[in-house]
């Protein structure tokens, strides 16, 4: 990865971070949302738009910010004011993954823990399709760079009489989303329901975390055919495995406390690059084209190089 400024710089909580690339701003998520201009090394926008916010994501061009409670209800913001574009006041689907915005930036699409996959339009109140998956519930949702392949994890709930939930599947599907452009990947058996998955920036490959009885894996499977490529022993998983701009790196968050960190690998083969203790970790953001990456925490978020984080040079701690 290309070499950039090691000069850390120090953020609000970031329970989830996200980032534009267009624009050069990141968002923070916690009790309130703040953006930051990566560039000048400053705060742009304090807003709070929801209360238990729990997620943002920008828009391709960076300059709206779709924001996600814990009810599932979605506003649309304008990324330098604050100001509410859209309230889409929706809030029966319940919480769910994050939000997501469309290759062209109009529509939304987002996932609910009660089995709904929803696409609306972004600025306007309008819900374009909806499809529901009754006794499921949609983990996860991730897009490649060009937001033309999206990955939908879907987890079964648990069914009377069984002692155990069915394993989780992913979708893999062309935007735009239809019946006819998906493809179904099942997973080990063994996979436990609460794990987590994510594409590739190139669609190429597929990452996600196999855990059964307290046996933990990363594994990283081939989307043209769901075949293993590698995979490496680890322990939980607690959030989102992360792929770096280029797809050389994934990061991932593992352990409480007091073990709790920032762990990273190299793709290729699962090799462990290093670990960064955290207290509380919850999100990590790579940069596109730098080195740098932002490591988000209940208590402050923090940029910097990954080598220097990875040295100790720059530390997550209060």
């Amino acid at each position: 990865m290309p070499r950039s400024s090691s000069n850390s710089f120090k953020m609000t909580v970031g329970f989830r971070i996200a980032y534009s690339d267009q624009q050069k701003l990141v968002a923070c998520s916690g009790g309130r949302i703040n953006v930051f201009d990566i560039e000048r090394r400053q705060k742009i926008m304090s807003c709070h738009p929801l209360s238990n916010i729990s997620a943002a994501a920008f828009s391709p061009n960076g300059k709206h910010l779709a924001v996600k409670n814990t009810s599932g209800r979605i506003v649309v913001l304008n990324s330098f004011t604050g100001e509410v574009l859209c309230d889409h006041k929706n809030q029966k689907e319940g919480e769910g993954c994050p939000v997501h915005f469309s290759p062209d930036g109009e529509m939304l699409v987002d996932g609910s823990w009660k089995g709904v996959i929803t696409v609306r339009k972004a600025f306007e109140p309008t819900i374009v399709s909806r499809e529901e998956f009754p006794g499921e519930m949609i983990l996860q949702i991730s897009h490649d760079l060009s937001r033309r392949k999206w990955l939908f994890m879907h987890s079964p709930k648990l069914k009377p009489g069984q002692n155990r939930c069915d394993p989780p599947y992913l979708i893999l599907r062309d935007w735009p989303c239809g019946e006819s452009n998906l493809q179904r990947i099942p997973l080990d058996p063994d996979v436990w329901s609460g794990s987590t998955s994510t594409i590739s920036p190139d669609a190429s490959r597929i990452c996600y975390e196999h855990n059964y009885r307290k046996d933990y894996k990363v594994c990283i499977i081939h989307t043209r055919d769901g075949k293993i490529e590698t995979i490496a022993n680890t322990d939980d998983v607690r959030g989102e495995l992360v792929w770096s701009w280029d797809g050389q790196i994934i990061g991932a968050i593992h352990g409480y406390k007091p073990e709790s960190r920032f762990t990273f690998y190299r793709s290729s083969d699962l090799s462990m690059l290093g670990e960064v203790p955290c207290e509380s970790p919850s999100s990590i953001c790579f940069l596109p084209d730098t080195d740098q990456v932002v490591l988000g925490s209940w208590h402050f978020s923090r940029l910097a190089s990954l080598e220097d984080f990875l040295s100790g040079l720059v530390k997550m701690r209060k």
